[in-house]
């Protein structure tokens, strides 16, 4: 939602954020847009309802039906007590106001945590997932900070993005594939969770980062891209006081108590915000200055990590954005110009 009170989205085929919301919300009204690593659907919460709309081929919109795109947001029957929602690879994550989760879309690894690797077009119930307050999906795996821990959700963890210290190649991990606590490697609560395509990551109360799975572009912020970089959640020992963690495919971003914004990984579209297209990054690197955003007076407020570009949001709600744009994604009206520093959208 932008500081005039409307929902915004890049819709297919356009350039520019255009309004989905005829109308601006109301202060006791909200609306939430929580991608994840999802490439052709979307989901967002209003008042409970959870409305959908893009890709449907796997049943990810919980329509009950598979389908052709879905270009208008729909509303999903029967659900008021929507709280967060999370799109991953062809699936989608729902947490409702209960702490409950439910689940639909594609399900050949166990993403769903249902207890099957059967595809659904229906929204099922999580199972042991309860008192949840976040939730995070990657393209193959599934994340929800509870109150117990961090649970994940898949069959294989190949590429170590559960942090269960499976090794293997398709190592099934867990053969009810059903979420499971993922060790914290500190007895410290967690208080966010972020999930790219193929790595997770922790954030613990005391400010510290802990990264997992895939690292073949560094985006795990390991010195050497391992893949993959630790089957356990391993910390960032240059990283301390970090509030936000955003994960994108193949590069993840931090604020930190002072509000500067640092990153790591690919960095071939300029999603690190760098002045160039040097990638990988392997060491932490701060978001360079572009109109005052990523430095320490910037004041970045909210940060987003997409495919292949980024986003953050200022405290004076300027947007500011940078990485890929040939299809748009950036809202800067053209898909010829990406942008290697933060650019200001208007």
């Amino acid at each position: 939602m932008n500081i005039d009170g409307y929902f915004w989205n890049y819709l297919a085929n356009y350039v520019i954020p255009r309004r989905v919301y005829p109308k601006p919300l109301t202060d006791t009204e909200s609306a939430y847009l929580f991608t994840g690593a999802a490439q052709d659907h979307s989901a967002y919460v209003r008042n409970g309802e959870l409305f959908v709309y893009g890709r449907n081929d796997y049943g990810q919109l919980g329509l009950g039906y598979t389908s052709n795109t879905i270009t208008v947001p729909t509303k999903v029957p029967g659900i008021n007590n929507a709280s967060l929602v999370a799109c991953g690879k062809g699936f989608t994550l729902c947490v409702r106001t209960d702490g409950t989760a439910i689940s639909t879309g594609l399900n050949d690894n166990g993403q769903l945590g249902i207890g099957s690797t059967v595809t659904t077009s229906n929204f099922s119930i999580v199972a042991g997932v309860s008192n949840a307050i976040a939730v995070a999906a990657g393209y193959t795996h599934s994340m929800y900070l509870t109150s117990n821990g961090v649970a994940v959700s898949a069959r294989s963890d190949a590429n170590g993005q559960l942090g269960r210290g499976a090794s293997s190649a398709n190592v099934v991990i867990n053969s009810n594939i059903v979420p499971m606590l993922m060790p914290d490697g500190s007895n410290v609560p967690a208080r966010s969770i972020s999930a790219g395509g193929y790595h997770s990551a922790v954030l613990l109360n005391n400010g510290s980062a802990y990264l997992c799975g895939m690292n073949d572009q560094g985006q795990c912020g390991a010195s050497t891209t391992l893949v993959p970089q630790a089957n356990s959640l391993g910390i960032i020992p240059s990283l301390s006081n970090v509030v936000d963690v955003a994960c994108g495919h193949e590069h993840t971003l931090f604020t930190c108590y002072d509000r500067q914004v640092l990153g790591v990984g690919r960095n071939d579209r300029g999603q690190l915000g760098q002045g160039n297209k040097t990638s990988p990054v392997t060491s932490v690197v701060q978001v360079l200055a572009g109109g005052g955003a990523g430095s320490k007076n910037g004041l970045s407020v909210e940060i987003a990590a997409g495919f292949n570009h980024s986003a953050l949001i200022k405290n004076d709600n300027t947007i500011f954005v940078f990485g890929a744009n040939d299809k748009g994604q950036l809202g800067l009206g053209e898909t010829t110009t990406e942008s290697l520093t933060p650019t200001q959208l208007v």
